[in-house]
């Protein structure tokens, strides 16, 4: 162990509490880098007519559209499905693309386009959520794939089960199309693609515009909600490795400071959704805690002090009376009560 890392560790065992006020922290985070403006809160007009509509937004991804959208075309299914595809603007060959291989549609399978102006993925999402047209809806991602069998897997469960929510399996591919990792879970995951969602939970719903990791307020927001869900064992979905990918580059990008601003924004939103701040929305708020100071983990310092300091404020703000039963949430749970930056970054990142 270095002579940092000892002092580091030393320092982090002395209670010192930060001072920095959250009207510094505030001024600080949004000189670094702005809060977006978008919400949470939609507008979406129900007009069922399919069991199952796949949305998929599509920018500039000329390598993978199409074979994405052929792993939809290929899918054999009983069911009458729409998949709804938003070039959002791209200016590589996407859009022809996409127009070549939608001529010719499946059975049970049709296809519509709809190009806009770019608005980001969230935008495009949101564009083709404004008239939910499936009973069931679906999250595609335009360099990912849909497994065979996948729809009908999902839809037998969620007709079957009578559920909101059905959730299968999926694996990881590398850029040569090698199978990498079989991913099997037993709770809902906070990613928006592999499972179907009743469109009546999104009726009301949209991805926040503007934010980086726009996906949390699914697991934030719409997991909340009272509704049910079914996991599936089967393999349904597979998901493209991507190094060019937010994930892989948001630690040393400003922009990763949105993990904070869209946890804030989601608790804000709360009651738009009629959601509480129970116990459970107070563990999932601690583990955000977590992961947003780990997105920002190689960011200076003084912004790392301010997420912590807005993160301790947003915990007075909604959950000033609570205490985790979750044992190892325990240790963050003090730290953030007592303003304990150092040790609560040394239990972070322990190493």
């Amino acid at each position: 162990m270095d002579r940092r890392t000892i002092i580091n560790r030393m320092q982090s065992m002395i209670p010192i509490r930060s001072h920095m006020t959250s009207y510094e922290a505030s001024e600080l985070l949004h000189a670094y880098s702005p809060c977006p403006q978008g919400s949470c809160v939609g507008n979406n007009e129900l007009k069922i007519s399919y069991d199952l509509q796949i949305i998929i937004p599509a920018y500039n991804v000329e390598k993978f559209i199409e074979e994405c959208l052929n792993s939809v075309k290929s899918q054999k299914t009983k069911y009458n499905v729409l998949v709804t595809i938003v070039d959002d603007g791209s200016t590589d060959n996407t859009a022809k693309i996409i127009n070549d291989i939608i001529q010719n549609p499946s059975e049970n399978i049709v296809f519509e386009l709809i190009i806009q102006q770019n608005k980001g993925i969230s935008g495009a999402r949101n564009t083709a959520l404004k008239i939910l047209k499936g009973n069931y809806i679906m999250f595609l991602d335009s360099d990912d794939l849909l497994v065979d069998q996948a729809i009908d897997q999902l839809l037998d469960a969620a007709y079957k089960s009578h559920v909101d929510v059905v959730q299968g399996n999926w694996y990881e591919f590398n850029a040569e199309n090698n199978q990498c990792n079989n991913i099997s879970v037993n709770t809902l995951s906070g990613y928006p693609w592999g499972k179907i969602y009743k469109a009546t939970l999104l009726k009301n719903f949209q991805f926040p515009e503007g934010y980086w990791f726009e996906d949390t307020p699914l697991s934030f927001i719409i997991a909340r909600m009272d509704m049910t869900y079914k996991i599936i064992p089967e393999i349904i979905y597979a998901y493209r490795l991507n190094p060019e990918g937010i994930t892989s580059k948001s630690q040393t990008a400003k922009k990763c400071i949105d993990s904070y601003y869209i946890t804030e924004l989601c608790l804000r939103e709360f009651p738009e959704f009629d959601l509480k701040y129970d116990e459970r929305a107070y563990d999932y708020f601690l583990h955000q805690s977590i992961m947003n100071i780990k997105r920002a983990y190689s960011q200076p310092k003084e912004v790392r002090k301010a997420l912590f300091t807005l993160t301790y404020t947003l915990m007075g703000e909604y959950f000033q009376d609570m205490h985790t039963q979750d044992v190892s949430l325990k240790d963050i749970e003090q730290c953030l009560r007592q303003h304990l930056f150092l040790r609560f970054e040394t239990i972070v990142f322990p190493n």
